[in-house]
């Protein structure tokens, strides 16, 4: 079953199979928004700031390496970023920046894995390629503007 969230920079196509979210993936274009309950209310909540985490179980499959990269970005709290460098330090492997940043360019559940909090050491680094840097950018700035007004 597939829904769909718009929100200023695209849309959010949202996959859920058996009950658990397997896919998101960001669009750069609008497309006609599609309910799949609870799985798009929380989407749409969270991108128009009224909502941090996400309380609705879903699945992946990745390697013992990718499945430690997520962890890592999973614990960057909301409104925050780390460097692909942070990262690969945090792994215990300072020169495995490139290696992070290729796994986090196959994040099949953005947001929920919210790669778009790791940048690059001079600016914001790469994002997924349906979505470009137009979401990332809308993702990290959205996080702060709720940060800023509480």
């Amino acid at each position: 079953m597939t829904g769909i969230v718009t929100a200023e920079p695209g849309s959010v196509m949202i996959t859920v199979v058996s009950g658990r979210l397997v896919r998101v993936e960001l669009i750069g274009k609008h497309l006609p928004p599609v309910s799949l309950e609870p799985y798009t209310t929380q989407f749409d909540e969270y991108l128009h700031g009224k909502r941090r985490a996400f309380d609705f179980p879903y699945s992946f499959e990745a390697t013992r390496f990718q499945r430690k990269v997520f962890s890592i970005v999973q614990s960057i709290p909301y409104g925050s970023t780390m460097t692909y460098s942070e990262v690969a330090r945090t792994l215990g492997n300072a020169s495995a920046a490139r290696a992070v940043g290729n796994t986090l360019g196959r994040n099949p559940l953005h947001v929920i894995i919210p790669c778009h909090r790791v940048t690059a050491t001079n600016g914001i680094g790469g994002f997924c390629p349906t979505a470009g840097t137009g979401w990332k950018a809308f993702l990290i700035d959205l996080e702060k503007r709720v940060l800023n007004a509480v």
